[in-house]
């Protein structure tokens, strides 16, 4: 009877184990604390991984990074992105900071439906703590694919001014 228990107790926890090492390996988030918000505004299927993203200077108008598939740039954009506060769905002339020059534009790819956009980050520059990002916005109780100003993480700044510099 002892020797059943614990056989029970080790498959149970071998099958929790594998089921958190395929969950990880298989998708950003997991899909048990997955909370669809306006950044990750797809089901959690979406964030499946490999991901890609690709960034495009719009001051020199050259593709740098295309689809560079790094696992955790994306999880470290998508953790900074949901740090950074909401300004809302506005026009970045109406919002906090005057409207800056696109300097570029960051793209996540999902490996889904044969590499369509999952988000889609517009950048002003250096200078600028504002960006615009895709996502879904509750304005009237009516969710709106729309884009949204945000007022991006210092460490999300310091990332793109990295990459854009490059």
């Amino acid at each position: 009877m002892k020797r059943k228990r614990i056989f029970i107790i080790l498959t149970i926890i071998a099958l929790l184990f594998c089921t958190t090492f395929y969950i990880h390996s298989k998708y950003f988030f997991n899909p048990i604390t997955f909370k669809e918000d306006n950044i990750t505004y797809l089901p959690f299927t979406w964030y499946q991984k490999p991901m890609i993203y690709s960034y495009r200077s719009l001051v020199n108008n050259k593709i740098k990074g295309e689809n560079i598939e790094r696992d955790k740039d994306i999880s470290f954009i998508y953790r900074e992105l949901k740090k950074s506060k909401i300004i809302g769905p506005i026009q970045l002339n109406n919002g906090a900071e005057p409207i800056k020059p696109l300097i570029g534009n960051l793209t996540i790819k999902s490996s889904k439906s044969g590499g369509c956009n999952v988000t889609t980050l517009m950048w002003y520059g250096k200078e600028s703590n504002i960006c615009e990002v895709s996502g879904e916005f509750l304005i009237n109780n009516q969710r709106t694919n729309t884009k949204l100003v945000i007022e991006i993480t210092s460490d999300l700044k310091n990332f793109l001014v990295a990459k854009f510099d490059e």
